[in-house]
């Protein structure tokens, strides 16, 4: 292996320092990431890398978190293939092999290629040995085992091909949240962040949110409108508007603001600038039900956190800083290249 664990964490611990510096260099790649991908907004871009950096590369946070893993006996090759919904959404992943001693074969999403060849180029800065533990590709080949990230159909195509192979294949998962009607405007501001984030683009975004039957929407509207600086944005506007017409066009029901739509309806996917809600009874029932779901659920957004007593379950605004072991789809990472054979 190309570097010891403590140098590892060292490298990382670096690579933090110099993203939150946010200097020209940075400056210039927030720029073209942008430029290629309005989704990714300035804004947007320092959000990921200041949440990235506060909770994930800490020299403190980074020894604790190793402190549960073997190193493995043999570094591997590890095939990695990106998601791009959201700046440096693959970060983690390459995180975890990284620290694990294995070397990265990253086939990177061409929504978020600007940004990563960034970082890249950063830890390389850093110390021109990292060049040993990572190779970009634009086919995967030669690998020893896989994680690949991508859509309920993409899965398939990702089992066919690498299915023989040690795997960590991510299908379509979502956020939801669970309200229970007293909760105070703060609490709901604070869900806008669940919801807003990245435009709701996140696999840790609320598309979905749970009401009691009783539930008047009035409040959670006028709350949520004040994130109305979203319809400024083309890309947002446009689908609001596309989902608006639609939805009148088609004489559905829904409630709106002027930068989000609230439709009831049981799926957990929604449209962009869209949030599906449905009714429950009693929060016992709903619990089941949630588990029942957990396959399609990556995470659930409560008041406080503690609502449901589920282990994916987080306080509004928390959803968008998950911790280091706090693995998508609730896999463990780490623990799956550590125990390579």
């Amino acid at each position: 292996m190309t570097f010891n664990r403590p140098q590892r964490i060292q490298i990382m611990k670096e690579l933090g320092l110099r993203l939150l510096d946010h200097n020209e260099k940075y400056l210039t790649a927030r720029e073209k990431a942008y430029y290629e991908n309005a989704w990714f907004t300035p804004d947007n871009i320092d959000q990921s890398i200041d949440a990235i950096c506060n909770c994930f590369l800490q020299e403190s946070l980074l020894t604790e978190w190793m402190k549960q893993y073997e190193e493995p006996k043999e570094s591997k090759k590890i095939g990695l293939i990106m998601a791009g919904n959201i700046p440096l959404v693959g970060f983690h992943d390459f995180l975890t092999v990284f620290m694990s001693g294995h070397k990265a074969i990253i086939k990177l999403s061409s929504k978020d290629e600007k940004l990563f060849r960034f970082v890249l180029d950063e830890l390389l800065s850093i110390d021109p040995k990292v060049e040993e533990t990572f190779e970009l590709v634009e086919r995967l080949k030669d690998f020893d085992a896989v994680i690949a990230t991508g859509s309920n159909n993409t899965s398939r195509y990702f089992d066919y091909y690498f299915g023989k192979y040690p795997n960590i294949i991510r299908k379509n998962r979502n956020g939801t949240g669970v309200l229970t009607g007293d909760e105070t405007e703060e609490q709901l501001r604070t869900i806008g962040r669940d919801i807003f984030d990245y435009f709701g683009l996140g696999c840790r975004n609320i598309t979905k949110i749970y009401v009691p039957e009783t539930y008047e929407f009035d409040l959670l509207l006028r709350v949520l409108d004040e994130y109305k600086a979203l319809s400024m944005h083309h890309k947002y506007k446009n689908n609001y508007d596309y989902n608006y017409a639609l939805y009148l066009l088609n004489k559905e029901k829904f409630l709106a603001n002027e930068n989000l739509i609230l439709r009831e309806d049981p799926a957990y996917i929604s449209r962009i600038s869209c949030v599906h809600y449905e009714y429950y009874k009693n929060l016992n029932d709903l619990k089941k039900r949630l588990n029942l779901d957990g396959e399609l659920i990556q995470c659930i957004c409560t008041k406080d956190g503690q609502i449901l007593g589920s282990e994916n379950e987080f306080a509004f605004g928390a959803s968008q800083i998950p911790a280091l072991g706090e693995y998508a789809d609730g896999v463990d990472t780490m623990a799956f290249l550590s125990n390579l054979k």
